[in-house]
């Protein structure tokens, strides 16, 4: 049935004090307790896990800059390989992102397109070489829209 979560809690309290992560007085038990799991948790996610979430949108973009289409018929893969579950959320952020309006054009207010310019920024490293240009060039002219 296993151990009895008084128990199993007072346990941890005790790992945590051995490890000399509980600073009487610095964090809340609560807060130790997170600290303590965080860094557990880090030392077993696998390689892929440790590498930096990204979002829906930002796939999105990543693959329409690729020129690596996403179909109904792969939508959910792709999801998966990037740790999400909503494949179809996935292909109708990359059907969005493919019209050029969308992808190009000012949005409803400037801290709609301030965050527009910093999501085309943060898959930079993403992109593959000849397909560089594109997007800077799509950066500068959105930079552009944030000036006006």
């Amino acid at each position: 049935m296993g151990t009895p979560a008084h128990i199993w809690l007072d346990n941890v309290e005790k790992i945590i004090a051995h490890n000399g992560l509980l600073k009487r007085l610095d964090y809340a038990k609560n807060d130790t307790v997170k600290l303590w799991f965080k860094e557990k948790r880090s030392g077993f996610m696998s390689p892929d896990r440790k590498t930096e979430h990204l979002t829906l949108g930002q796939v999105a973009l990543i693959r329409f800059f690729n020129q690596e289409p996403v179909t109904r018929q792969n939508h959910n893969a792709i999801a998966r390989q990037y740790g999400h579950t909503s494949g179809e959320k996935l292909f109708q952020k990359y059907t969005y992102y493919t019209g050029n309006a969308n992808r190009k054009g000012a949005e409803g207010s400037l801290a709609k397109l301030k965050n527009k310019i910093v999501l085309f920024e943060s898959i930079l490293a993403y992109i593959v070489d000849s397909q560089l240009p594109r997007i800077t060039t799509e950066i500068v002219a959105l930079k552009a829209l944030y000036q006006v």
